[in-house]
């Protein structure tokens, strides 16, 4: 992959300020006769802490954070907290779909023709040469390994009673394959895309309400790992219901996918997580430039300012698609309940769906 190549598109198109934008940075302005780029920080104060030399190397520091490197290092910055190369470095695929999704290019359009093999008479020096200068190169793209689906068999088929309680039913734990682990304590959520499995999520059953409060088990831990970033929750099920209906329901939980399904309503995702990714964004945008999004996050993304600014952060992504955020303006959701819009039921589903859905986009 040939990073190059894409920071000389973004000197030359002038989008230097179009991704200080995105990322909700303020005071983005030219300066030193336009050589120089500067912004502030998203949580800063101070004008010029971002500086990004406008050539095609984009060299850029945060002056306020210490960090040096060029615009990845920005991004990584103020997305994922980067502080070091090798920070960046780990998100860099990201990094670089959130500079596509933003700018409506495509990374393939980015590899690097093979070249000529050619006698290297300085190998001698290259250890020298890399320590003196880093610099960011993609070398791998992250994929999902498909997985044996005997694996689920050391599980046993069993639906959790409070699930039961909530509705879901025999039939849908089936469809979903839903299980449950007696040795770690946790319902057995399997993973997949258009392939195949490609992980398990196994969700801790708490005792009682104190261990719930106390412990430092995590209420959500990968049997088989895989890439999250890069996976939809029910993307498998749902994508021919999307194409029907021209529409995508974004959600942050798997369960939330699978009442939903259970209502008849089939065409939704689940982020397995609280924020949506480059990655995830880019895998709903390829299903068509018709499809609507609509965003319904739980209710705790609109009782804090800093969550919404990073979900605003987020859909700039999409571009040239409908998008509408849901808004529970009658307060239907509890917030001190940590309700998600499929807790209550299938009835007030529809109508923060229907009628609470605001904030209408078009890129």
């Amino acid at each position: 992959m040939d990073l190059k190549l894409l920071k000389k598109r973004i000197y030359e198109e002038e989008k230097i300020e179009t991704l200080l934008d995105s990322l909700n940075c303020e005071n983005v302005h030219p300066e030193q006769n336009n050589k120089l780029i500067c912004a502030q920080l998203p949580d800063g104060d101070n004008k010029r802490s971002i500086q990004i030399k406008n050539n095609e190397n984009l060299t850029a520091n945060i002056r306020s954070k210490g960090i040096s490197g060029n615009i990845f290092s920005v991004i990584g910055y103020i997305l994922y907290n980067a502080t070091t190369f090798e920070e960046v470095k780990e998100n860099l695929y990201q990094i670089i779909q959130y500079i596509c999704n933003t700018l409506d290019y495509e990374l393939e359009h980015f590899n690097e023709e093979p070249e000529e093999k050619k006698t290297d008479w300085c190998y001698f020096l290259r250890d020298v040469q890399k320590d003196r200068k880093k610099d960011f190169q993609l070398d791998n793209i992250p994929v999902n390994e498909v997985l044996d689906e005997n694996i689920l068999n050391q599980y046993i088929d069993f639906l959790y009673i409070d699930w039961w309680k909530e509705g879901i039913s025999e039939r849908t734990r089936k469809l979903y394959k839903i299980k449950f682990d007696l040795r770690s304590n946790r319902i057995i959520i399997p993973i997949y895309n258009e392939l195949g499995l490609v992980g398990i999520k196994g969700r801790y059953i708490y005792k009682d309400k104190n261990e719930e409060d106390n412990s430092d088990i995590p209420k959500y831990f990968p049997l088989y790992n895989f890439y999250k970033s890069i996976e939809l929750f029910n993307y498998d099920k749902a994508l021919e219901y999307i194409k029907q209906q021209k529409q995508v329901i974004i959600m942050e939980s798997e369960k939330g996918c699978i009442k939903a399904w259970q209502w008849g309503i089939k065409n939704c995702v689940g982020l397995m997580g609280g924020d949506i990714s480059p990655a995830q964004i880019h895998k709903l945008k390829k299903i068509g430039i018709d499809i609507e999004f609509i965003f319904m996050p739980d209710k705790d993304k609109f009782d804090n300012g800093d969550k919404q600014k990073i979900l605003m952060q987020q859909i700039n992504q999409v571009k040239n698609r409908i998008v509408k955020i849901m808004n529970d303006k009658n307060n239907l959701l509890k917030i001190d309940k940590k309700h998600s819009p499929t807790d209550l039921n299938r009835e007030i589903f529809i109508e923060l769906l229907n009628e609470y859905t605001i904030k209408v986009y078009k890129s």
